[in-house]
């Protein structure tokens, strides 16, 4: 992700994955471990990766990506309503999601752990800016 490579969307991924941890309500969360079927659950390591290794560049984005109403690749899940790719708004959304769901008692701890790091690093992120 940190080469500007033409032939793959590395930042498409990395909406993608961003949405998938962190633009579910957490009831919806629960309800998906309850059924051992834990696609925000998951993501929400990938989605800490993401922050330490690209978060800087992350926050500096401010793109939209094209959509029509066959094709929405930058849209949100359940708790965004806005632009269809990144901007300042939807990175507050993450931290402060990231921000609750460190604290989540039905969130295994390791989760719990990387939701805590995520959160401190965007918010070392945002000062240094």
């Amino acid at each position: 992700m940190l080469h500007d490579v033409k032939l793959f969307n590395y930042d498409l991924f990395a909406l993608w994955t961003m949405r998938d941890a962190l633009e579910h309500p957490l009831a919806d969360s629960v309800a998906q471990n309850e059924r051992h079927n834990e696609p925000t659950v998951c993501s929400i390591p990938a989605a800490m990766r993401l922050v330490e290794v690209v978060g800087q560049l992350m926050y500096s984005w401010d793109h939209e990506f094209e959509h029509s109403a066959l094709a929405a690749p930058g849209s949100g899940g359940p708790l965004w309503d806005g632009k269809h790719g990144f901007c300042r708004e939807r990175w507050d959304l993450w931290h402060q999601r990231f921000d609750a769901l460190s604290t989540e008692d039905w969130l295994e701890g390791r989760y719990r752990v990387e939701a805590r790091k995520a959160a401190d690093a965007m918010s070392a992120i945002e000062q240094g800016s």
